[in-house]
């Protein structure tokens, strides 16, 4: 009995831990997106095909997670739904859930692959460049974190 009530608790923290995660905010993508592209235009000093081949990175980057974007009958409208029962069907969650981890993988291996091709045209010079960048980056996201290996 207490091993079902704890299933029953962690699959329930489960699904609403991935609705926060795959429900985030996008609007503004269009505009985090540029503003993206210009300050690595900016900070990496790309010359003119470079920065054409970068928008049409961002291009698709953008359009993979417009077209991944969550349908009117989202999770939280299943979760809610799920809870005025009186039992929880399991397998529709799970259903659901696996759903959204598939739009996630997808937007992932479009991720991935773009970002070969961005590393593939980048000079020596400017991936120098980008990885004092980012360890900057890294330095202001962890002001925070209390982990050993920063």
């Amino acid at each position: 009995m207490v091993n079902l009530t704890v299933r029953r608790s962690l699959v329930g923290i489960l699904v609403v831990s991935m609705f926060m995660v795959f429900s985030c905010n996008r609007k503004g993508n269009e505009d985090k997106f540029e503003f993206i592209t210009e300050e690595m235009s900016d900070r990496l000093d790309l010359d003119a095909h470079q920065q054409e081949q970068l928008k049409q990175l961002k291009n698709r980057l953008l359009n993979s997670v417009k077209s991944e974007v969550h349908s009117p009958a989202g999770l939280m409208d299943v979760v809610i739904n799920e809870l005025e029962q009186d039992t929880v069907d399991e397998a529709h969650l799970k259903s659901r859930l696996d759903e959204k981890l598939a739009e996630a993988e997808e937007i992932g291996s479009v991720f991935l692959s773009s970002f070969v091709e961005f590393h593939g045209m980048l000079t020596p010079e400017q991936r120098i460049k980008l990885v004092k960048e980012l360890g900057k980056l890294k330095k202001y996201h962890n002001r925070f974190c209390r982990h050993d290996n920063n």
